[in-house]
């Protein structure tokens, strides 16, 4: 099968000497059709860089990178056809309404029926606010609306910077019931860049971490979380069981009870090895990483 998105070493530069500007750095990643994939990073991280290379904004400087197959030096036509994007804010004219908006960015788009325009108004939940001008509307109806374009070439792929920039808690749970719709009934993949990890953690489901350019993680997040997951246990002789733990895991002691550091997979092993000792166990609970765990683990020093 043929992947959505395929980076393999893609680098940007800016600049030349001492004052080159080294935004993305060897970066390879793989999206595949239907994921909901995050790209997270730092400000400045090479998140917006990343995605202009990939719509066609800018060009690489080195490295290979793909669209269902095509590079990206020839993928005009399949990112016309098959590709549609949000960077950063939805860019509306201000004294047109919702619905003159979409008409003139068909017009653009190649897009000549009419009822695609009220389709994607309704996919976005934008049609009751069609006929009013795009200055009346709140940032999260500009941002639902600036999705409703991305849609109307009715594409496979949606590339969103950060869509839900500025939005208040109730734009933010729009958005994500929007973007599972498109990928659950819709046949979308979506790949997009945020800030709002916790919201990421809740709607994708492969994460990308850079930093500086570089890739730091990648996979599926239930796959990323659970590679060192926290497990808290109770038992009956708290300072043997720590001497014991503490040799081969991280652990601490806290409010009574030993957490450990440990793989996912290696807990029964864990378990049964205390029970070896004579160690009593009346609980054992886990406490899985969030991501925004992983991400201050993977991005800082």
């Amino acid at each position: 099968m043929v992947s959505v998105i395929q980076l393999d070493k893609l680098s940007k530069i800016y600049g030349t000497g001492e004052q080159a500007v080294h935004a993305v750095n060897d970066l390879s990643l793989t999206v595949e059709t239907g994921q909901i994939f995050g790209f997270l990073g730092a400000n400045g991280a090479g998140k917006t860089t990343t995605i202009r290379m990939l719509l066609g904004l800018i060009y690489p400087s080195s490295g290979e990178a793909s669209l269902f197959g095509q590079s990206l030096q020839d993928a005009g036509q399949v990112r016309q056809e098959r590709v549609g994007g949000l960077v950063e804010e939805a860019t509306l004219y201000p004294f047109m309404t919702g619905y003159n908006n979409l008409k003139a960015i068909a017009y653009t788009s190649g897009v000549t029926e009419r009822k695609r325009i009220d389709e994607v108004l309704d996919i976005v939940g934008m049609r009751s606010f069609a006929k009013r001008k795009a200055k009346t509307y709140s940032t999260g109806m500009k941002q639902r609306l600036g999705i409703a374009t991305a849609l109307l070439t009715d594409p496979d792929l949606l590339i969103l910077d950060e869509p839900t920039n500025g939005l208040d808690p109730q734009g933010i749970q729009d958005v994500r019931v929007l973007l599972q719709h498109l990928a659950q009934n819709e046949g979308k993949t979506i790949f997009l860049s945020s800030h709002l990890l916790h919201e990421i953690e809740q709607t994708c489901t492969h994460v990308a971490i850079i930093r500086n350019g570089h890739l730091v993680r990648q996979g599926a997040i239930n796959d990323l979380l659970q590679t060192n997951s926290v497990t808290r246990l109770t038992v009956d002789d708290i300072s043997t069981a720590y001497a014991l733990l503490s040799q081969n895991y991280p652990t601490e002691i806290v409010n009574q009870s030993i957490e450990v550091t440990v793989i996912y997979d290696n807990i029964p092993d864990l378990i049964q090895y205390l029970v070896s000792q004579n160690i009593r166990i009346f609980e054992v609970t886990q406490k899985q990483q969030s991501l925004e765990d992983l991400f201050f683990e993977v991005t800082h020093d």
